[in-house]
């Protein structure tokens, strides 16, 4: 039986450059991750499903080929009106998906955290369509639930659409699954399936092993957006404190682009920091397998502003063979915590303490090197991945 889904992907993602690759049996050059929309897509090429993809991108497009049909959506922008505006874009980005999943004759709609507010996914269900989130960000900042009431208040909501609404609910990492838990109780979790980000090996394969210890200069790197929620800032200030203790004997790397990154920038020249602070910008594949070359340690000091759902740079470093140092805030650290060591969210000097100690103990750095091979299994794991994955939790919608 063809069942039609309709998948809503968060995030400005390039599904027609994407859809583009995956045709050629290729992965997109620009990403070592095998994209969600990808996996979807063989998903439904093997269960034999039409499938509607849309994006929030704001290129604006629509690609109609045989069972596929991709468009590219940009949300409504009512920020004059502030957080009001905010809860009203995403009520009429949600009616705007119902409509099309109706004329698509959906039965079955994938919804990324972002998408929407979960809530309003309720209304697939009064026509009879199942209903799936996928969560790829936690339901708040790990150990930071929501103080605002306007966000208690959309949690409570969402709360009776985990044990109402969905029919199944999917997430990245454990952390997702407690949080549901945590929110909606064991009727919820019941219905819980986790998945992992799946990555392409060939890229990792071919990056040497981590530097010993005693090559100088000690080199971290940050690879991400460059957004004040993913620690940048702290970075450069991390990155002060220990050359003042300790001259020459670290460098950063920062990698990647962003809306602060300018504003980064200055700070850097501001502390006197491009000795050892070296902003790189966008890199290639190619020059990130390089850095990777050079490098010891990764770090991911995402704050407790963002929802992490499980941090795919600690992923990618761990694939490569390097130790991450991060925070609770990052699910990342559980997932594969022999390979990672803890430092405390939001807390730049216990950063600064846990960077010194990794860079000073050898058998401190080789037990966390030796132990990113192990964990770093689940990421090339197919029958972990989205793909498999998908098909127990619709046989389960179907079936329950």
């Amino acid at each position: 039986m063809k069942r039609k889904i309709l998948y809503a992907c968060s995030g400005p993602a390039n599904l027609v450059r994407t859809y583009g690759y995956w045709l050629q049996g290729t992965s997109d050059p620009n990403e070592v991750s095998i994209t969600f929309s990808s996996q979807i897509l063989d998903y439904c090429k093997k269960a034999n499903s039409p499938v509607y993809m849309i994006s929030t991108s704001a290129d604006k497009k629509l690609l109609v080929d045989n069972d596929v049909t991709i468009e590219h959506r940009k949300k409504t922008n009512i920020s004059f009106l502030g957080g009001l505006g905010y809860h009203l874009s995403e009520l009429i980005y949600g009616i705007g998906l119902l409509i099309t999943a109706l004329r698509f004759k959906a039965d079955i709609v994938l919804a990324d955290s972002g998408v929407t507010h979960y809530f309003i996914l309720f209304l697939f269900r009064l026509f009879g369509i199942k209903v799936i989130p996928v969560l790829h960000n936690t339901l708040w900042p790990s150990g930071f639930p929501p103080k605002k009431l306007s966000q208690r208040c959309v949690d409570w909501l969402d709360k009776w659409f985990f044990i109402y609404g969905a029919n199944a609910i999917t997430g990245v990492s454990d952390e997702c699954r407690i949080q549901v838990e945590s929110l909606a109780g064991q009727k919820a979790v019941a219905k819980f399936f986790q998945f992992r980000a799946q990555f392409e090996e060939d890229f990792f394969s071919k990056i040497p092993a981590a530097p010993d210890i005693d090559k100088k200069p000690f080199t971290i790197l940050f690879v991400g957006r460059v957004e004040e929620f993913k620690g940048v800032y702290d970075i450069v200030e991390m990155a002060s404190k220990l050359d003042d203790a300790h001259p020459g004997k670290f460098h950063w790397m920062i990698c990647g682009t962003g809306p602060c990154l300018e504003n980064l920038r200055a700070l850097v020249q501001e502390k006197k920091a491009n000795e050892y602070v070296s902003l790189k910008g966008w890199v290639s594949l190619t020059e990130l397998s390089k850095i990777y070359t050079q490098t010891h340690l990764a770090i991911v000091p995402t704050t407790s502003g963002f929802r992490e759902g499980l941090a795919m740079t600690a992923a990618e470093a761990v694939l490569a063979g390097r130790p991450v140092i991060t925070s609770a805030v990052v699910p990342a650290m559980n997932e594969m915590k022999n390979a990672c060591y803890q430092a405390v969210t939001n807390d730049v000097d216990s950063y600064v303490k846990g960077i010194n100690e990794i860079a000073s103990d050898r058998t401190l750095y080789e037990s966390l090197r030796a132990s990113c091979q192990t964990e770093s299994k689940q990421f090339i794991d197919r029958k972990k991945g989205l793909t498999a994955v998908l098909d127990n939790v619709i046989q389960f919608c179907f079936t329950k």
